[in-house]
């Protein structure tokens, strides 16, 4: 039958085919038991030609029956989130929700009071749900009723597009029902060919709820409702194939309560990675435009806020595997550097007591007779081997030039005897302009003068004429015994280290030292040994700065056994006395953790600026217990400064109490004032009562009155001690004469303690 009229004079016109076509699909669809359409007959119409009636059929949506339960998709299904399409492009969820997306990826969806919100997904693809769907049609759209599978659109619906927004949307919060508990998985699920199941399928009650958040990722969190919503089956309609992914997409986790049901996490991401069986979906095909996606996931514990990431977004550290292990490099508190170390010579000269100092070369087959004279052709990098015997003193050298590189070597052959200088003249040997020179294993003893002298050639003003000196074991005796005679005298040299000597029995008359150091810069003496000496063990004065004096044992030194500063001819004071400036005896010397025995006075601050005694073991002085003095004084054109700002700290004394004559002996012209005392343990082991000792100033954290219990045989102590920790930790030193390190808090005096026995 055509769609054309009939002929002229007929009454009726038959409606067009198309109209038949919609009313008998209407009919099959409700003989087929699907929702019901009504069938009528609209009012007839009039053509303008003549009466002319018209029989249009109208489908009717009204009272639309749920959907007879088909078969639910189930795990490792790839459906598209639009489920049901009406004519109008817009599916119907119930209960509904509005999303409007942010104008970036990671918006925030936007959730108004309404609880009815309307959802758009993408189009192109099916999010499998256990939620059900009710199709509705709107009435007077002349089609018949349709089903819930409908064919994926390549078109995205336009209400997708996202919506800029500056300002964060509230998070939305999906709680399901309780349901069935699934077994959680930790794993992506990869896409696969969706299967069908006879069973209908419980579906959870929800009711969608906006909650603010401050975050810019949006999530969903189900909220129970006691109210039952419809449920129609999805038949799912097979879309392009979706790409697995095993990358998670960034999003916050969502929440659950009380039930293992999955909940879904609305965000603006190309990718989603579900895990949450029994109907889990894997990652679909991103489209070109930025979509929302649901990511599943499930809770392992009901708890209403412990989640389950869907996959780590960090790689988890192994357990079990056991951490490598360093071992630590044991601390050394006893260590002493010198620019030497780790050198060895290139050449070697060679000097017998059968040798010739005319016709040798220094070889060992034909020696030189004298270090004056094997010196003579020494280069950098030379060593001179003085064979073991005695040779006589009074040599002299002049400028002995050695570089950092490759220094000069004086001393004893390995393995031998040390040589001596025996005798033979005023000095038994002097070294004027040295320059990286190690001095090592001689040993000279009954000299008028001095033992041994290396100076700066009178070049007072030169701080270069004498530098990088090292003294190692070097054995001083028997010098002078009539005045000022020194075992070893160091007169304007810089950067020298006196380290593992003795000096005994040098001086007379109450002067000479064991160490006597002139207008030195930059010094240690270290690890040695001084015994019966006339005038003081070791004295920096004449400009000194600079210098450590520390880790040695100083016995019956004679006047002191440690001066800091002292009397200086104006003549030798390097740098030379200066009109315009204020000059000072010493600065910045300090005596650490020495045992001194039997001087008339142990530490003297004479003269001497910020100047330090620490640690020191000070056992029966003879007259006093510390002094400050001031020997140089100001004569014009020439200023001195007064001794000042002297610090006694952590000292052990030991004295008897009838042998002091007076405490502290303070000179005219200082400033004792600015001294400080603090940690010090005072015994009289005579009259323990009066220990207590009179200082200049109020001393802080004294230990006064209690035997310090050295142990048999020396001035140890352990941990028994009153001195034990009771001193207070300084920058200037770390370790004590024997080589332990002090601990936290360290022990008073020159021995830290040790574990009691």
């Amino acid at each position: 039958m055509s769609d054309a009229r009939t002929p002229a004079g007929h009454g009726r016109v038959f409606p067009p085919i198309r109209w038949w076509v919609a009313a008998l699909a209407a009919l099959a669809a409700a003989a087929d038991g699907r929702p019901g359409a009504e069938v009528a007959a609209a009012p007839a119409g009039q053509a303008a030609d003549g009466p002319r009636i018209y029989f249009p059929i109208v489908v009717k949506t009204s009272g639309l029956r749920p959907a007879r339960p088909t078969a639910v998709p189930t795990a490792r299904e790839t459906l598209a989130p639009t489920a049901v399409r009406t004519p109008t492009g817009a599916a119907t969820l119930a209960p509904t929700l509005t999303l409007t997306p942010e104008s970036t990826p990671t918006g925030v969806a936007t959730a108004g009071p309404s609880p009815t919100p309307t959802v758009t997904p993408d189009p192109r693809t099916a999010q499998a749900s256990t939620a059900t769907w009710t199709p509705t049609l709107p009435a007077g759209t002349g089609l018949p009723s349709a089903t819930a599978a409908v064919a994926p659109s390549d078109t995205p619906t336009p209400s997708t597009t996202p919506t800029p927004s500056d300002t964060p949307t509230p998070t939305l919060t999906l709680s399901p029902t309780p349901g069935p508990s699934p077994t959680p998985s930790d794993t992506p699920t990869p896409s696969s060919t969706p299967t069908s199941s006879d069973t209908p399928t419980a579906t959870p009650t929800a009711t969608w709820t906006a909650s603010p958040t401050a975050t810019t990722t949006p999530s969903a969190t189900l909220t129970p409702s006691t109210t039952p919503t419809p449920t129609v089956t999805l038949t799912p309609t097979p879309g392009p194939s979706p790409t697995p992914s095993n990358t998670p997409t960034p999003s916050s986790t969502p929440t659950a309560t009380a039930t293992r049901t999955p909940t879904a996490t609305w965000t603006a991401s190309a990718t989603a990675t579900p895990t949450t069986p029994p109907s889990a979906t894997s990652t679909p095909t991103p489209p070109p435009s930025a979509t929302r996606t649901a990511t599943a996931s499930s809770t392992s514990t009901p708890s209403p806020t412990a989640t389950r990431t869907p996959t780590p977004t960090a790689t988890a550290t192994p357990s079990g595997t056991p951490t490598p292990s360093i071992t630590p490099t044991p601390v050394r508190c006893d260590l002493v550097a010198t620019f030497a170390d780790g050198l060895a010579p290139d050449v070697v000269l060679h000097v017998a007591t059968d040798g010739d100092d005319l016709n040798g070369d220094g070889s060992a087959g034909n020696p030189f007779a004298s270090i004056q004279r094997a010196a003579a052709g020494a280069d950098p990098g030379t060593a001179i081997r003085v064979h073991a015997g005695t040779y006589q003193g009074d040599q002299f050298i002049e400028d002995l030039p050695g570089t950092a590189a490759d220094p000069i070597w004086i001393g004893g052959a390995p393995g031998e005897a040390v040589p001596v200088l025996f005798g033979g003249g005023d000095v038994g040997l002097r070294i004027a302009g040295a320059s990286y020179v190690v001095l090592h294993d001689l040993a000279v003893q009954h000299m008028t003068d001095n033992g041994v002298t290396i100076d700066d050639r009178g070049e007072r003003d030169n701080p270069s004429a004498a530098h990088h000196v090292v003294v190692r074991n070097l054995r001083v005796r028997d010098i002078g015994g009539d005045g000022n005679q020194d075992c070893l005298a160091l007169s304007g040299v810089n950067d020298f280290v006196v380290m593992d000597s003795r000096f005994e029995l040098c001086g007379g008359d109450g002067e000479g030292s064991g160490v006597d150091i002139v207008g030195g810069r930059r010094g240690l003496v270290v690890r040695s040994h001084f015994e019966a000496l006339y005038g003081s063990g070791v004295q920096a004065r004449g400009g000194s700065q600079d210098i450590e004096i520390r880790w040695n044992r100083l016995r019956d030194t004679g006047a002191r056994a440690i001066g800091m500063g002292g009397q200086t001819s104006f003549d030798l004071f390097r740098p030379p006395v200066s009109d315009s400036t204020p000059n000072a005896e010493a600065r910045d010397i300090r005596a650490l953790a020495n045992v001194v025995e039997g001087a008339d006075t142990p530490v003297a601050f004479a003269g001497c600026v910020d100047c330090l005694a620490a640690h020191n073991t000070i056992v029966d002085p003879g007259q006093f217990l510390l002094a400050i003095l001031q020997e140089t004084t100001t004569a014009p054109p020439y200023t001195f400064e007064a001794a000042r700002d002297g610090r006694f700290v952590d000292n052990l004394v030991h004295f008897a109490r009838g042998a002091i004559v007076e405490d502290v002996s303070i000179g005219a012209g200082t400033l004792p004032a600015t001294f400080a005392f603090s940690h010090n343990l005072w015994y009289a082991h005579d009259a323990p009562g009066q220990s207590a000792p009179d200082l200049p100033v109020t001393e802080t954290n004294a230990v006064v009155g209690e035997d310090p219990s050295f142990l048999a045989g020396g001035y140890t102590i352990d941990t028994n001690s009153p001195a034990a920790g009771a001193g207070v930790a300084l920058p200037e030193i770390d370790g004590d004469i024997a080589g332990a390190c002090y601990a936290a808090p360290p022990s008073i005096g020159a021995y830290e303690a040790t574990a009691a026995r």
